[in-house]
């Protein structure tokens, strides 16, 4: 699964900015960056629907625990703004839900 990034923002690599949660971004950059994927997905009717945040297991987790949370609170509102259904999953799950519709 592709990790869910912003095209419209780049990295200082020239990068497309993913949705790292210790990414030296604005909340507001992340928030339009799940904004953007929904509203993509839903255009393209994917029937499983993901977003793939992430984040480096050398880093502290404890700092970025407000970045996390806003993403969640964010994802929740998202979903239920256009009646989706939000289900925590691992990678391996979600390929195995997306290999069903092939």
């Amino acid at each position: 699964m592709p990790i869910s990034v912003n095209p419209q923002k780049r990295r200082t690599s020239g990068d497309p900015l993913d949705l790292r949660i210790e990414a030296t971004c604005t909340l507001e950059d992340h928030e339009e960056t799940i904004d953007l994927n929904i509203k993509k997905m839903l255009e393209l009717n994917i029937p499983a629907k993901s977003i793939v945040t992430i984040t480096h297991n050398t880093e502290s987790f404890l700092y970025n625990q407000s970045v996390l949370k806003f993403i969640i609170s964010h994802l929740r509102r998202t979903v239920a703004k256009h009646d989706l259904k939000m289900v925590s999953i691992t990678l391996e799950e979600l390929h195995n839900v997306v290999c069903e519709f092939k």
